[in-house]
């Protein structure tokens, strides 16, 4: 899992890795160390959960291997190759209450890869889900299929969070600014579209938890929300019933009011896991980048050049850019651990 500092580790390493490989790997970390970053602290101004939060879960998320006495009643009927496959259709809600039943149910549930993964390296989003009241319309296969997915699904970046009520992956820049994570009150939606408690209650409402709440993506203000507020998205609720908003009226009675830090409440970090390599990945941001944006633009109080999250790369699609980055290069140079890349280079001529 990864460190505090929040980098991305190996969660495994073949027993069987070459020397070389080795190395290579110890390198690309050490590039990483010097020239990249990890900007940690905007999951501190969205849906977040404390560790001390997590840790005292993580008994009861993953069993042991006590052996159960118990039985699952008729579901126990099933081959069990076909149970699989359908608790993981299942959604996040019912696999929760499922796990209480008894021992068995849990030891089935915890049996599936994608539920370890999720509950390992997703936990801060299943913890939400639960919380918001959204964990029914999440299965267990589309959080996982989530989890491996890395691109931000609105500009194609790589997407460190989740727009929750809609489960969908995104980067920071995306939650404020594309009309698809747009978050209204149930009170506004009701005005607007003058709908009726069923049409309100089809609605893929969230209730928000109480936290810290960054104000804007150029705002360096935080906002305490203490109290929970019913959100919907604006945009599912626009395609359905825009057909209601009054003519004749002035636009601005059609413009609903919008508060950039409702996005927010209803996003969380998700980092991208890789099943093939037992990684997970944050994202990593180019430092080198970052200074040569702050030298060109010195005391700039508006919108950066290069803002933090514009530049935020998987980690191999950062070293890729490393190597075309020249004041990256420079800050790994001035490194003491560059002496690693010509030890590397001397095993591999002696090969």
């Amino acid at each position: 899992m990864a460190p505090a500092d929040g980098r991305l580790v190996s969660i495994s390493h073949s027993p069987q890795a070459r020397p070389r490989e080795a190395l290579q790997t110890e390198l690309d970390e050490a590039i990483i160390r010097a020239a990249g970053s990890h900007r940690r602290a905007y999951a501190l101004t969205v849906v977040h959960v404390s560790r001390s939060d997590h840790s005292r879960v993580q008994s009861s998320i993953l069993t042991s291997s006590i052996v159960s006495q118990t039985g699952l009643g008729a579901l126990d009927r099933l081959p069990v190759e076909l149970l699989l496959q359908a608790l993981r259709h299942m959604d996040m809600q019912t696999l929760f209450s499922l796990r209480q039943v008894n021992l068995r149910a849990r030891q089935m549930v915890d049996s599936l890869k994608e539920y370890r993964a999720v509950v390992s390296y997703g936990l801060t989003a299943y913890c939400a889900l639960l919380r918001m009241r959204l964990a029914a319309h999440v299965t267990l296969l589309g959080f996982y299929r989530l989890l491996c997915s890395q691109d931000c699904a609105f500009c194609g970046k790589f997407g460190g969070f989740v727009f929750l009520p809609l489960w969908i992956r995104c980067c920071f820049e995306c939650i404020e600014e594309d009309p698809e994570t747009r978050m209204v009150t149930v009170a506004e939606v009701r005005r607007l579209f003058r709908l009726s408690r069923a049409e309100v209650g089809r609605q893929r409402a969230c209730l928000t938890m109480p936290g810290i709440y960054t104000t804007g993506l150029y705002s360096a203000d935080k906002s305490y929300q203490r109290a929970r507020l019913k959100l919907v998205p604006y945009f599912p609720a626009m395609k359905e019933f825009g057909d209601r908003l009054e003519t004749g009226v002035p636009r601005s009675r059609h413009q609903p009011f919008w508060d950039p830090v409702h996005n927010f409440m209803a996003s969380c970090e998700l980092p991208y896991y890789d099943p093939q390599t037992q990684t997970v990945d944050y994202g990593i941001s180019c430092v080198g980048c970052e200074a040569r944006a702050v030298e060109g633009n010195p005391g700039q109080a508006s919108r950066p050049a290069v803002a933090p999250w514009d530049g935020i790369f998987s980690r191999d699609n950062f070293l890729k850019h490393f190597k075309g980055c020249r004041q990256a290069q420079k800050l790994w140079e001035a490194s003491p651990e560059a002496a690693l890349e010509a030890i590397i280079k001397r095993d591999v001529v002696h090969e």
